[in-house]
């Protein structure tokens, strides 16, 4: 199979100017002079980035760019004094004669050693190193776009995938899998149908900026889930500083003559600077996969997912925003579905699949339809030099259709097209955790955790109706001295939960 990758990185700054109206002149036309030019270092003309370039009478400026250039419009002809100020140069003043269109570019004395005096005067603290992590790589990371979450967490030692066909891909630590692996999605614990092989993570790897597995004890801070480790999918930092960036990726595979399109874009104003912001979305088709010599029928796939995140980031508190939807349909093969032993028998013996077609993006049944909604609301406060108090809120909502091969033998329910088999849960987590920052070598986190699920279901028999309500309590330490670094933690949980069955009356309900 051939994959070609374009990506496409943008970075845009804002030139926010000082005033955005335009002169008008004593008979009240509007004026449309303008000067532009660049701001250079005096001693070796370096560009001169972000230096204020400011019209003392009329009030009015900008700032320069990355090449030092600016300009300012729509101003009238005359003599202004511009004042121009730049970290780490003197503010100078000049008299400039504007007519029509100048140039005019300004050399402030920019004094290199004041770089001389910064100082560290702490270390922030390492990351815990005695719990066992592996992250993929920035490089493997390029490399899996456009595949799924599965088979871009191959890429970690120790992590294997469950495959159902070509599309359907879900991990596997140890032998363990579904709900034995806790995957961390944005920090909030991913809740969905994960009961059977063919229950991918619902989760878009192009939201993605970090993936990791981690284990040791802090694995504790999360529960029990967490018996074979737990799987981090942590979105890139928001910017924290005025523009704007953004990438497109392009992804086209031959098998299936797939196409992925995923964009994000970063943003931060120069004006409310602790407001950061992000918008994402990926779409994704393909078609029938095949094999040397015939296409496996019914093998397609659609999807689409948007993703959006607002930070307000002061220096001793902040709050959080980010919502996602994740959105797929996916073709089972068809000839995968066997009716008896006999079929089963013949299709041992043959040396094509006992259902063939040619190419097509079309997909029927069966297949599966499954639908992702997450919710994350974090608030969090410095509590003094003691360390950082934080607040989580999370809704996910997961809705999963599964459509059989045969329709219903019933001509009108078989119009219908509804599904053989529809789940829904509903699930509300929160947390409340502090850090503190270290007290005589010793560092740690304690924080309570609640949860409470709703599952039902309409169709055949299968999984029940149930509530699910717990909670749990975790407290992990950290002592390091030199070279010799010890870590301990401990967890309570308490879960209750009801099962309950639908009673038919007769009546419809």
């Amino acid at each position: 199979m051939l994959r070609v990758l374009i990506r496409i990185p943008g970075f845009l700054f804002l030139f926010m100017p000082a005033s955005l109206y335009s002169q008008v002149d004593s008979s009240g036309k509007v004026c449309t002079a303008s000067i532009e030019g660049r701001v250079l270092d005096e001693h070796d003309q370096t560009p001169l980035e972000y230096a204020t370039i400011y019209i003392l009478e009329v009030n009015k400026g900008t700032l320069s760019g990355e090449t030092g250039f600016y300009i300012i419009e729509g101003i009238c002809d005359g003599t202004y004094t511009f004042r121009i100020t730049h970290l780490g140069c003197s503010p100078i003043e000049q008299k400039v004669v504007i007519k029509g269109k100048t140039i005019h570019h300004f050399y402030p004395e920019h004094h290199a050693e004041l770089l001389n005096s910064i100082a560290i005067i702490r270390h922030k603290p390492a990351e815990q190193s005695t719990q066992q992590k592996n992250e993929v790589s920035i490089e493997k990371m390029e490399q899996s776009k456009g595949l799924s979450l599965g088979d871009a967490l191959k890429n970690i030692p120790g992590v294997q995938t469950f495959n159902t066909g070509s599309t359907i891909s879900k991990p596997v630590i140890h032998g363990l899998h579904s709900n034995r692996i806790l995957i961390l999605n944005n920090g909030i614990r991913q809740e969905g149908q994960q009961w059977g092989v063919e229950h991918a993570p619902e989760i878009d790897p192009f939201t993605a900026g970090k993936m990791a597995v981690i284990k040791g004890a802090n694995s504790v801070r999360y529960g029990s889930d967490a018996i074979a480790g737990v799987i981090l999918i942590d979105p890139k930092p928001l910017r924290d500083s005025a523009g704007i960036n953004g990438e497109l990726n392009l992804v086209g595979m031959s098998n299936g003559r797939g196409g992925t399109v995923s964009m994000y874009m970063d943003g931060n104003f120069r004006k409310l600077s602790p407001l950061s912001w992000r918008i994402q979305g990926t779409l994704k088709q393909s078609g029938n996969v095949s094999a040397p010599d015939y296409f496996l029928i019914n093998t397609g796939v659609k999807e689409y997912n948007f993703s959006y995140t607002l930070l307000w980031k002061k220096p001793n508190y902040g709050a959080e925003v980010y919502y996602s939807q994740f959105n797929t349909t996916i073709g089972i093969f068809g000839a995968s579905h066997i009716g008896n032993l006999s079929d089963l028998y013949a299709a041992f013996a043959s040396k094509v699949p006992l259902e063939t077609g040619g190419f097509s993006y079309a997909i029927g049944r069966p297949y599966q339809h499954s639908e992702h909604e997450l919710f994350k609301a974090r608030f969090f406060v410095n509590t003094g030099e003691k360390g950082k108090l934080s607040l989580i809120y999370a809704r996910q909502y997961n809705l999963r259709y599964e459509y059989d091969k045969h329709s219903p033998l019933n001509d009108s329910l078989a119009a219908l097209n509804r599904p053989d088999l529809q789940f829904e849960i509903t699930t509300h987590t929160a947390d409340l955790i502090w850090e503190h920052n270290p007290i005589k070598n010793i560092s740690g986190t304690m924080g309570i955790s609640a949860i409470t699920q709703g599952n039902t279901y309409e169709g055949r028999a299968l999984i029940p109706n149930f509530r699910n309500h717990s909670g749990g309590v975790f407290w992990i330490e950290r002592w390091k001295k030199n070279k010799l670094e010890v870590e301990g933690g401990i967890r309570y949980d308490y879960k209750w939960m009801q099962v309950f069955k639908y009673a038919y009356t007769g009546n419809g309900k």
